[in-house]
């Protein structure tokens, strides 16, 4: 997994990689970027048909602990596409970057990513203009964002949105998470990291409205639950990422939860057994709940 240690701002630090093809990621931003960040506001790129039932997926990118972007794995063959046809364009483009380019916010561009194995062209949209020379883009594959000079954009045509953005923005359903600079923050989200990265996972989608974040439940394939079974008492072991970071006392139900799950599809078991989880958490006084019951400021939803 990838090191996740916590920064003196305790921001996380992970460099995400790529999910077979190297990937955009964002590293560690400055705090100014993320305060640039949560004052964006949602901009449509294009619209993706949610499936029924459990389908497998992976984690294409982790913003924080409350919220990462998934690859459906039954769109492989589109992200490859996508992956090939920017890879064309590079090769007619060129990868160094050109003129400045003047862009507006929900524009449709290329933009240029380096993960270290050198530059490539993805399809990114603005998102804020920032000054004369920067602006502020999403990669529509991977749902990462960041903040990067003009000269690093392109102009692409709309065919090349014929695709649809193949990330899949995606919250786990019914949990209230530590915000990424507070308190558990930096934790939840390397915990996160560190149980779905790079793995293929089994994910209900909940929600499927269409521009939002869609709210899931992310589980262990079944063999891989049917295999654990056989090790441990199967009413102790948790199915669910939700249920594992809920144990470790890095998130909460929100206290809407009851409420919001029945108005969830396949909900109502989730929540009883998240329920219990948090339960143990607090009489076993982990995580957040290490001083016994939490504030009630931070026990929002």
């Amino acid at each position: 997994s990838p090191a996740c240690p916590l920064g003196d701002d305790r921001r996380l630090v992970v460099a995400h990689r790529a999910v077979g093809r190297a990937a955009p990621a964002a590293a560690a931003a400055a705090k100014g970027a993320a305060s640039e960040a949560k004052e964006e506001d949602a901009v449509a790129v294009g619209s993706v048909e949610i499936p029924s039932g459990a389908c497998a997926v992976k984690v294409a990118d982790i913003t924080d602990a409350g919220r990462f972007h998934l690859h459906l794995q039954s769109r492989a063959a589109e992200l490859q596409e996508v992956t090939e046809m920017m890879a064309e364009f590079g090769v007619a483009q060129g990868l160094n970057p050109g003129p400045a380019m003047v862009v507006r916010r929900g524009q449709k561009v290329a933009a240029l990513f380096d993960d270290g194995s050198g530059p490539q062209w993805y399809r990114a949209v603005v998102l804020q203009v920032l000054g004369a020379t920067d602006a502020r883009v999403q990669y529509v594959d991977y749902g990462n964002t960041g903040r990067i000079t003009t000269n690093k954009l392109a102009a692409l045509e709309l065919t090349y949105f014929a695709v649809p953005p193949c990330a899949i923005g995606a919250r786990l359903a019914l949990l209230r998470m530590p915000a990424l600079d507070a308190e558990y923050g930096n934790d939840a989200a390397c915990y996160l990291n560190d149980m779905v990265w790079g793995r293929t996972l089994e994910c209900v989608f909940h929600t499927k409205a269409v521009g939002e974040d869609v709210e899931v439940s992310l589980l262990e394939p079944q063999e891989a639950s049917e295999s654990k079974g056989a090790e441990k008492d199967d009413a102790k072991a948790p199915s669910s990422v939700a249920e594992e970071m809920v144990l470790a006392g890095l998130a909460t139900l929100k206290k809407t939860a009851a409420a919001d799950a029945r108005g969830l599809e396949e909900a109502t078991d989730l929540l009883e057994r998240m329920q219990t989880a948090q339960a143990e958490a607090r009489r076993e006084r982990r995580g957040q709940w290490r001083f016994g019951d939490l504030p009630e400021d931070d026990d929002d939803a």
